[in-house]
Parts: C-alpha cells; sequence; structure tokens
C-alpha cells in the first residue's frame, strides 16, 4: 500500500504534474488499460491516506465501468496478456491490495451482484488475527486519541524525542513513523508498534473494522467467480529493503498460504507500497522464477502493450464520483 507523500511540496506538486500530463495524453489517445488499486470497500469517518472507498461509491464505480463495457474480466486480461496483444482502449481492471475483512463482506456482494470480478491481493500474516496492519497502528495510536504529551523511543542506533501533546504534533509523529517504519524488516518493526502501543497504553489486539480476513472468508472469497487471489507477501514489508533471501521467503509463504487455504494456484503477486524504490530487479527475477503470470506496482501509469509483465503500472482508486472515475481511467 502506498504512504503518504514525504517528499516535499515541491517535489510532490512536479509529480502531480507529470501525471495529470500523463493523464491528459492518455485520454487523448484513448491509450491501454487502466489497472484500478483499492484497498478498503466500507464506511470511515477518519481516513488518513484517503484509501477507503465508500460501498455506494464502489458500487457507482462498479456500475459505470461495466455499463461503458470497459471493465475486463480476468480471463480477458490474462489472453491479452499470453498473446501478447493491445489491450482494449480505454479498458479498466479491479484489483484490491492487503486483504482486509471488508473486501468480503462489502466490496465482493458489490462485485458479485454486477457480474464484476476483481484480483484481491492478500497479505498473509494478519490472516485469522486480530492484529492490525501496522500503518493502521500508527494511526490509532497518533490519531486515534490522547497520548502521553512527550515520546521518547530508541529505534536502532537512534532516540527519537518528539512532543505529541496536541494534534500538530501527533500528525508530525504519525507521519515520522511512517518513515521510520516502512523500510525496517517485520521483527524489528513490530518491536517498534509494541513499545508504541504500550506507550499510548493500547493493546496489541487491534479494532474489528481494521481486521484482515479470515481463513475461511479468504477460501470463500476465492471460491465467488468474481474473485481471483493475489499473493502480497507475508508481512507486508518492503522487499528492496531486503536480502534476496527474505525476500524469497516473504513472497513464497504468501503463495503457498493462499494454495493451501484456497486450493488453487496463485497467479499473480503486487509488490507491497508498489513504487519502483519499493522491490528491486531481483525482486522481480523471484517473482518470475516463483512461476507468477504477472506482477502489479503501485506506481501510476496504463498498459498498452506490456512487455514487463512483473511490473504492471497501477491507478489509486479514491472515494471518486463518477465523474472524478471517468477523469482518472
Amino acid at each position: 500500500m502506498p504512504l503518504i507523500n514525504y517528499l516535499g511540496k515541491s517535489k510532490g506538486f512536479i509529480e502531480r504534474s507529470a501525471q495529470e500530463t500523463v493523464r491528459k495524453i492518455s485520454r487523448r489517445f484513448n491509450l491501454g488499460l487502466s489497472i484500478l488499486m483499492y484497498h478498503r470497500v466500507t464506511n470511515f469517518s477518519l481516513d488518513p491516506q484517503l484509501l477507503t472507498v465508500t460501498p455506494e461509491r464502489f458500487a457507482e464505480h462498479v456500475a459505470f465501468l461495466k455499463k461503458t463495457g470497459s471493465l475486463l474480466t480476468i480471463g480477458q486480461f490474462e489472453d491479452v496478456l499470453k498473446n501478447g496483444d493491445s489491450f482494449p482502449p480505454r479498458s479498466t481492471l479491479i484489483t484490491f491490495d492487503d486483504g482486509y475483512a471488508d473486501n468480503y463482506v462489502e466490496a465482493l456482494p458489490i462485485l458479485e451482484q454486477a457480474g464484476a470480478e476483481a484480483i484481491f491481493f492478500i497479505s498473509t500474516a494478519n490472516i485469522g488475527t486480530r492484529k492490525e496492519f501496522w500503518w493502521d497502528n500508527l494511526e490509532r495510536i497518533f490519531v486515534g486519541g490522547p497520548v502521553p504529551a512527550r515520546l521518547t523511543i530508541q529505534v536502532k542506533e537512534r532516540t527519537y524525542d518528539l512532543p505529541t501533546e496536541n494534534v500538530r504534533n501527533r500528525t508530525f509523529a504519525y507521519r515520522q513513523f511512517h518513515k521510520i517504519l516502512k523500510p525496517l524488516n517485520h521483527q524489528t518493526r513490530e518491536e517498534i508498534i509494541s513499545k508504541l502501543l504500550a506507550w499510548a497504553s493500547l493493546p496489541i489486539d487491534g479494532r474489528e473494522t481494521h481486521r484482515s480476513m479470515t481463513e475461511e472468508e479468504v477460501k470463500l472469497l476465492s471460491k465467488s467467480c468474481a474473485a481471483h487471489i493475489g499473493a502480497h507477501t507475508e508481512n507486508h514489508v518492503m522487499l528492496a529493503s531486503l536480502s534476496k533471501e527474505d525476500q524469497k521467503r516473504e513472497i513464497t509463504v504468501s503463495k503457498e498460504t493462499l494454495e493451501a487455504i484456497t486450493g488453487k494456484t496463485v497467479k499473480y503477486f503486487s509488490y507491497p507500497f508498489g513504487d519502483k524504490v519499493d522491490y528491486a530487479k531481483e525482486t522481480v527475477e523471484i517473482c518470475n522464477n516463483l512461476g507468477f503470470t504477472a506482477a502489479f506496482g503501485g506506481f501510476y501509469g496504463r498498459v498498452k502493450k506490456t512487455r514487463k509483465p512483473f511490473e504492471l503500472p497501477r491507478i489509486i482508486a479514491r472515494n471518486w464520483n463518477v465523474t472524478d472515475l471517468k477523469k482518472n481511467t
């Protein structure tokens, strides 16, 4: 999943301008396939990363894409990929990242009712647990409620001493710890999260609203004609920061766990966070060698005729109205 952009207003403006230029060119010349990347379909008042789409809006998205005839089935997507053909102009594909329970509870019935399909990429470590993803833990620690007025914590060789007495301070701490935790290995990251939860007097077990799917929900999801299951690592780590051996283990465990639960071959993979700095050349090679058909990034772009099936760009889906959806696809 992508994080908040911390790179400064100037760079953010340049990136947004470049993306808007790509959008305008793509719309003008009807360039290929837009792969939409959803994360959550539910109702939240607090959504600091703007990754949640309401069920009502998601139903509108799917209905619009079905009505225009642009929405591909996974079979159609596979055929174009296998044959090396060009994707139809202004075509779309729906994907989900992470494996939140609302993907099964809220999103799946909408897809089924509309006769639509999606690929669901699932990180496997939290399946069947009450643990939240680390970025959600940061939200409930720093954004969710009152905490002590100051935080002092050691991360590796560095000690952080941050004021947290007001909303502005806590927002800064929230963003700071996103940057700190993202490149860390799973064990180190979990140790820090445990310390932060204790500091905030919060339990390890998370909120029901932020849980991952259970094994039974993953199994039922895989049986639906509307769903195809994809791997998303075991612990949602930044693969480029790991050794090649650890990258392979993260990807393999995710793939094999999902295959054991569903009894089906897992053919697709998406890179956690998904920017080009978040995975490496060797990560692509690992996915290829493990027998995946394709791998999906999180960087912006459309696909006309791909020669890189293991580096497919996507477009982050927001809680758009239909007009904005049309503009972005």
